[in-house]
């Protein structure tokens, strides 16, 4: 008797040491992919900031490659703007490029 009841609490903590050896092992798988995680992680944030830095760079360079003219805020007067000029129409005819038809003659 003694000898199986030694034997039954040898299964049983064999059995709760493979259990617990179960639990262990998907721990440390746990624990394995947190850190893989963690790392995606932490390397996905260093990306972002080297990329906002790189935009802040180039949104920089555009301002300065884009700075505002100086514009004049009034409309300069009349007389500095030039006088339109008139545009080429149909010319009237002078009196002697008419051609001159005789009495009774037609073109």
């Amino acid at each position: 008797e003694e000898v199986e009841a030694r034997a039954t609490e040898a299964e049983a903590r064999a059995a709760r040491a493979e259990r617990l050896a179960a639990v262990r092992a998907e721990e440390l798988d746990r624990e394995h992919r947190l850190r893989e995680l963690l790392d995606k992680i932490a390397a996905a944030e260093e990306r972002a900031s080297e990329a906002e830095e790189r935009a802040r760079a180039t949104v920089a360079e555009i301002g300065e490659v884009n700075e505002p003219l100086e514009l004049p805020l009034e409309e300069p007067a009349p007389q500095d703007q030039p006088a339109p000029q008139d545009e080429p129409g149909p010319r009237a005819a002078d009196a002697d490029e008419m051609p001159v038809y005789g009495a009774g003659a037609a073109p």
